[in-house]
């Protein structure tokens, strides 16, 4: 009888979900490809943003023009499917900066970037240049929300490829302002596509899907340092692309809050995309 009763309470304690913090059981104890970086919002301590990849890819929070910035410990808020966002204000330049710390882990060749958020585009924090970053990491690969389009708001995945930057991809779909939304960007070597869902995972369609060949540069080799991967803005320290000498930038701050920051350095299917969204 106790072998019986101990058994059931371990089946009780498996059963359990995964986690209570907003993160999905669906990126642990799965086969098939895992995330290089899993931001965990609902655990910030401070500055620190954890990662729950399991590569130790954590990042900090900063804030301010380049030269006088200082650390940032986001706010949070629940999103409208009850998970962790962070609310970042674009007027106060806030991102959060991912070292390179695994001496290239960061400097990925094909990639898959999911982001969970909602855009307030009240506020425009890049008249010069019209994005809204998701991320960048500068001279290797970004993904964005362009307001230089015509209808506006519409999705922008590029990088570096064999040296030379393509950023002329510009998604169709129109990112709605104050929609929980997941956009998905992805390069599997051919192809530069995204992919638009709605905040719970459904509806998930294909945005567009251009050809694109070449391998994607690292940060050392176009801007001359190892860049950080940034989240929620553009963050460059190095020189200028093809430039020399110091040239450092920060600009396109996203605004908004984001729940979801994933990515993959792989270029996942339509269909791991669904598994890891729902």
């Amino acid at each position: 009888m106790r072998r019986v009763i101990a058994f059931v309470a371990v089946c009780i304690v498996l059963a359990v979900p995964a986690s209570a913090s907003g993160l999905r059981s669906s990126t642990v104890g799965v086969t098939g490809p895992r995330p290089v970086i899993n931001l965990n919002f609902a655990n910030i301590s401070g500055s620190t943003v954890p990662d729950a990849s399991g590569n130790g890819n954590g990042g900090a929070g900063k804030k301010g023009p380049v030269g006088s910035e200082t650390s940032w410990s986001p706010t949070t808020k629940t999103d409208s499917r009850g998970a962790t966002a962070v609310v970042f204000a674009g007027r106060q330049k806030q991102r959060i900066e991912i070292p390179n710390r695994m001496g290239g882990g960061l400097d990925v060749n094909h990639f898959s970037i999911l982001v969970k958020f909602t855009l307030n585009e009240s506020v425009d924090t890049d008249p010069a240049h019209q994005r809204y970053e998701f991320m960048e990491k500068a001279g290797s690969f970004w993904f964005n929300v362009r307001e230089d389009t015509t209808p506006r708001y519409r999705l922008r995945v590029g990088g570096f490829f064999n040296g030379r930057a393509t950023d002329t991809f510009t998604g169709n779909r129109v990112i709605a302002n104050h929609i929980l939304t997941w956009a998905v960007a992805t390069y599997d070597g051919a192809h530069l596509s995204t992919y638009v869902a709605r905040g719970d995972g459904t509806h998930l369609a294909l945005d567009r899907s251009v050809a694109q060949t070449g391998t994607l540069n690292t940060g050392a080799t176009i801007t001359g340092i190892d860049e950080n991967l940034v989240v929620g803005a553009k963050h460059r320290k190095g020189h200028a692309p093809g430039g020399t000498g110091r040239n450092e930038d920060a600009e396109a701050f996203f605004n908004g809050t984001m729940s979801r920051f994933l990515v993959y350095d792989t270029a996942l299917t339509q269909s791991q995309i669904a598994s890891v969204i729902r």
